[in-house]
This record gives structure tokens, sequence and C-alpha cells, in this order.
């Protein structure tokens, strides 16, 4: 049910405004997708929180997870692409950056800008 999920997502947020200990909210959002698993926001919350703890392999099963529940869904496509640079899959993951930009992720153009160096002004000159 996902009113019961909302029971472990807003102590998730508490802990995260909190700086809390990043395994403590894994475990709060864990709970909250195992009562709405697919509800979008929790499982971009937890690859957005798999990254910061440097679980960017476990990140991309999320995003994708995401993406499977809603293929046109532009967060879940970030982040995917984020993981897959973060893991050095570049080219997988840029493509899936410009997917998530072409989606109307309004993140894509900052991430595209430190992982796709082709995208930026300076290496253009040097071609």
């Amino acid at each position: 049910e996902p009113r019961n999920a909302e029971v472990y997502y807003y102590p998730y947020q508490c802990l995260r405004n909190m700086k809390a200990e990043r395994a403590q909210q894994l475990e709060m959002l864990d709970s909250a997708i195992v009562l709405a698993p697919k509800q979008l926001l929790y499982l971009s919350e937890k690859a957005l929180l798999l990254m910061k703890m440097n679980r960017a392999s476990d990140a991309i099963a999320v995003a994708q997870q995401a993406i499977t529940i809603a293929p046109q869904y532009a967060e879940g496509h970030g982040l995917l692409g984020l993981a897959l640079c973060m893991t050095g899959n570049k080219p997988t993951g840029i493509a899936e950056l410009k997917r998530a930009k072409a989606l109307g992720y309004p993140q894509a153009d900052a991430f595209l800008a430190t992982y796709d160096k082709a995208e930026t002004p300076d290496t253009k000159k040097k071609k």
C-alpha cells in the first residue's frame, strides 16, 4: 500500500536532512519500496543514495528497475546514465544521459558536461 510506505519515506527524508548514517537511510528506503515497489520517487532516491555510498553498480540495477516500470521516466534514465559513467561504462552512460535529456531531465546537461567531453566547446575547437 503506497500510503503505508510513507511511514518509511518521511523518516528517510528527515534522516537525509540530518545527514544521518547512509546505511540507516537505505534501510528506510528499502522498507518503503517493499510496501510501494512501483513508486518511482523511492527508487530514484535509492539509486542516488547508492551512488553516494560508492555503490554505483547497485544503483544501475535500481535505475533499471524504475525504467522497467516507466520506460519514459527521464530521471530513471539520467540516474542510470550517471551510474554507468561512474562504473566506467561511459559510452552507454552518455547514451542514457542523452536519452534522459531528450525526455526532459533537467540535470542531464550538467552530467553530460562532466562525462561527455565531446559535448564541450573546448574539445570541439581542438578537432
